[in-house]
């Protein structure tokens, strides 16, 4: 049988398409996909100016000497946020999250005015990057998945290359990508496994969930900032721009990032000085020594008034108080600390709903329930 030398082979596989010469042609980028007209009527607007001004000013804290067990966290590891989906439900305000994928999740459903993705590793900072890029760029959930498969890199790299005019910048989110899109895939993937039979939907089988995601992007609703909460820089310029935007912190997600530190002068300064109101709530995980996952929820005045007590040095000595949430398979942190509780231990019941109302049809009821997985959910 006649077989081509190898080097024609190719060069014939090439013409037709496939093949390492196909792959060394220019290859489109996605264009950036116009608004459903479904979503006409729920358009928001552009970010307003004086917004603009204050958030152009946050800081970005140094880079860690180290990143934790010399790891980056490209994918979140925590499976039951849907925990608290009844929690954050169209919270609205600002939202401030770490970590990656999990963020987008937690944020369609609580509707923020304004999203910051804070990190203290750039590449998860030049992934949300990425991530942008491709919001714009996917009309549909499904082609928004598809970005993230190994036949579509040259597409999305092209993508990257024709959007972003920062060099370094640009460097940091093609390495983002490549590093990171087969992990991405197969994250939201495993997310909607576990989520279809528990009928939760998200952003990627909910159209208008994914919707809200992508006008928070064309309208300028999303900032990135390398952040060490240890430092506590970051969310201090976070904090200052809210007040000077008149905008109000409604959710804070820390996944279990609070283990990893003391609560150090910065963490806690700049924590007190995000502007919140009774409707806040900060959301943090908990890995018990068997590597289960908590989901924790506490009001933001609670942790207010364990800050301002001035003896906490550790989360654990706070979160130690959880109690079961029967509701919703969580917990959640009510007990104040010592020299501000009353004989009765006056408990705080976290902030409800801007909306109270029944269970829809895609709630869940559960027992008390963690995650099995490692000890880090970054």
């Amino acid at each position: 049988m006649y077989t081509l030398r190898p080097w024609l082979r190719w060069c014939l596989l090439g013409l037709l398409g496939v093949g390492p010469l196909a792959f060394a042609q220019q290859v489109p980028p996605p264009r950036v996909a116009p608004l459903p007209a479904a979503a006409e009527s729920a358009v928001l607007p552009p970010l307003p100016q004086v917004w603009q001004d204050a958030f152009a000013q946050l800081v970005e804290d140094p880079k860690p000497r180290s990143l934790v067990r010399n790891t980056h966290y490209i994918v979140s590891n925590e499976d039951m946020h849907y925990v608290w989906k009844d929690h954050v439900r169209e919270r609205g305000g600002v939202y401030i999250g770490v970590g990656t994928d999990q963020n987008y999740l937690l944020a369609a459903w609580a509707k923020p005015e304004l999203l910051v993705l804070l990190d203290f590793d750039q590449m998860v900072v030049d992934l949300h990057r990425v991530y942008g890029l491709i919001f714009l760029a996917a009309p549909t959930p499904e082609d928004f998945l598809d970005l993230w498969e190994e036949r579509n890199v040259r597409r999305v790299e092209a993508l990257i290359d024709s959007q972003e005019t920062d060099a370094a910048r640009k460097q940091g989110m093609l390495h983002a990508y490549r590093t990171s899109h087969y992990a991405v895939s197969r994250r939201l993937r495993e997310v909607g496994k576990r989520y279809r039979p528990l009928g939760v939907p998200w952003f990627l089988t909910d159209a208008a969930q994914y919707r809200y995601l992508v006008m928070l992007f064309r309208t300028g609703r999303v900032k990135f900032v390398r952040g060490d909460l240890s430092l506590g820089g970051s969310l201090q310029s976070v904090a200052t721009a809210t007040k000077k935007s008149g905008g109000v912190v409604r959710t804070v997600y820390f996944s279990n990032a609070e283990r990893y530190f003391p609560y150090t002068r910065g963490f806690t300064d700049s924590v007190l000085g995000l502007p919140t109101d009774d409707r806040s709530l900060i959301l943090r995980t908990k890995a018990r020594i068997s590597g289960l996952y908590e989901y924790i929820v506490q009001d933001a005045d609670n942790l207010r008034a364990w800050l301002q007590w001035g003896k906490l040095r550790q989360a654990f000595h706070m979160s130690k108080h959880r109690e079961p949430d029967g509701k919703t398979g969580g917990y959640v942190l009510r007990k104040l600390p010592p020299s501000t509780a009353h004989p009765s231990d006056r408990a705080s019941s976290p902030a409800k709903p801007p909306s109270p109302q029944p269970l829809s049809t895609d709630g869940v009821r559960t027992s008390v329930v963690s995650h099995q997985t490692s000890d880090s959910a970054r």
